[in-house]
């Protein structure tokens, strides 16, 4: 058995939360509040950061991990979605684990993300938030002496690693993380690796400052964040690195919305708008890319495995049709091209005029065995509606007597040109164009899916 040693921390936590007019880092004010000591030299540009222009328009308001932050991955992240969807992502907390818990449970935000942990998942017990969902994933790196006892310096296997310090008797500090503690136990336990209890110390304090600091005025091993390690947000106390990039290594991260029954005001919406987002393809790929070269030629974050629900698994694929439908449908741009196409005339914001061209979506709905036309929506399939989802998990739902010229004749298409030139990638392949709507929220862009579903349901 390990044996312990109860060391209590006494490194400052750092939570930004500045009330600043722009990212909104509000700060905790409320009297029952836990103090928040603020290293001011490093909340200065970390603040500045996030110094942008206000927004009226729809928004996100987000509490996020402190990692995520003080590396630009979140400024960066924010700024695309931005750019691709024109909600503004507001920054409400960002911290340590528990001290953007504390602000998430006084109300205000819309989404949550930090390390899969009981934390996170108590959030969910207690009826706070829904759908925890992984998306990304940071990783441990195993930190020494420089004079190398064990011989591992430079390697990539961590078991092999582990074992060796666990062979030469050196000195390892594990630190009170049960997710640090799950990442070293799933490496040991597979590989039977055992650590002389009088190698080891355990500490009740999770806080990496103070196991780095133990593990340097013992001269012994540990894992700590790559990240703040790397990049000198903590003090190395005279260690340096020894191993790295083994994936058992890694540490996943979940997102999850806030519940609106339990907190009223909540944007639910575009919570799960930019949830869903975070997980396509597109931002996975994204993140596998970003930051490398800025501590290694390896990426900052990783991505995590995440099924492609909305698209197929053939590239070819244009959008599909699925739900409660007779006949669920695949179709291609080659598809899409042989069906009968028709033009609907719509002015932008300055009021210039443009031609869309596509296929009317009830056309598209008729051909996978939807009841509408020839007056057979009738009945339970009154109940039905059309959701259209984007390739960013943006949807809009039309009900299905809009699409049924029995009842309204209204020319909503799926469109796959724009003044007679293919829709470009900001668009396209299809986009739903709705003429008859006084706004354009339901003009779903980069259209993957087109999905029938019962109210209710």
């Amino acid at each position: 058995m390990l044996v312990g040693l109860a060391v209590l921390g006494s490194a400052a936590i750092l939570l930004i939360c500045l009330l600043i007019t722009s990212r909104s880092l509000h700060a905790i004010s409320d009297a029952n509040s836990p103090a928040t000591v603020y290293d001011a030299a490093a909340t200065q540009p970390f603040a500045m950061a996030f110094k942008r222009p206000p927004t009226t328009g729809p928004s996100v308001r987000v509490a996020v991990i402190g990692g995520m932050t003080f590396t630009g991955f979140w400024t960066a992240l924010a700024e695309r979605y931005e750019k691709q969807t024109g909600v503004y992502v507001d920054l409400i907390a960002t911290g340590p684990k528990n001290d953007i818990v504390n602000v998430f449970r006084q109300g205000g935000v819309d989404v949550i993300t930090m390390h899969a942990s009981d934390t996170m998942i108590n959030l969910v017990a207690d009826g706070f938030t829904l759908d925890p969902q992984p998306w990304m994933r940071n990783d441990l790196i195993i930190v020494g002496p420089p004079e190398d006892p064990a011989g591992i310096k430079g390697m990539t296997d961590a078991a092999a690693a582990l074992k060796k310090i666990a062979a030469a008797k050196s000195p390892f500090v594990v630190h009170s993380s049960l997710g640090a503690q799950e990442v070293l136990l799933n490496i040991m336990g597979p590989n039977q690796i055992i650590f002389d209890p009088a190698q080891t110390t355990v500490l009740f304090d999770d806080q990496q400052r103070s196991v780095l600091k133990v593990a340097g005025e013992k001269q012994a091993y540990t894992l700590v964040g790559r990240i703040p390690f790397r990049i000198g947000r903590l003090p190395n106390d005279g260690l340096v690195l020894m191993v790295q990039g083994d994936e058992r290594l890694q540490r996943p991260y979940l997102v999850a919305v806030t519940n609106p029954q339990r907190m009223p005001g909540v944007h639910i919406s575009e919570a799960r708008r930019f949830a869903a987002y975070l997980r396509t393809p597109q931002t996975q790929a994204w993140i596998a890319e970003f930051g490398k070269g800025m501590l290694d030629q390896r990426p900052i974050f990783f991505p995590v495995a995440v099924p492609d629900l909305n698209s197929p698994p053939d590239s070819n694929i244009a959008v599909r049709v699925g739900g409660e439908v007779d006949a669920p449908l695949a179709l291609t741009q080659k598809d899409l091209d042989q069906l009968s196409h028709v033009e609907v005339h719509v002015a932008d914001r300055s009021g210039k005029q443009i031609v869309y061209a596509g296929v009317p979506l009830n056309a598209i709905l008729k051909k996978a065995g939807v009841p509408i036309g020839q007056h057979r929506l009738r009945g339970d399939s009154l109940s039905l509606c059309l959701v259209v989802i984007g390739a960013d998990g943006y949807r809009a739902a039309f009900a299905l007597p809009e699409l049924d010229d029995d009842f309204a004749v209204r020319s909503i298409i799926l469109a796959d040109h724009r003044d007679g030139q293919p829709l470009d990638s900001k668009e396209g392949p299809s986009r739903i164009i709705a003429p008859q709507d006084s706004r354009p929220a339901r003009w779903v862009r980069n259209v993957v899916s087109l999905r029938i579903s019962r109210v209710g349901d």
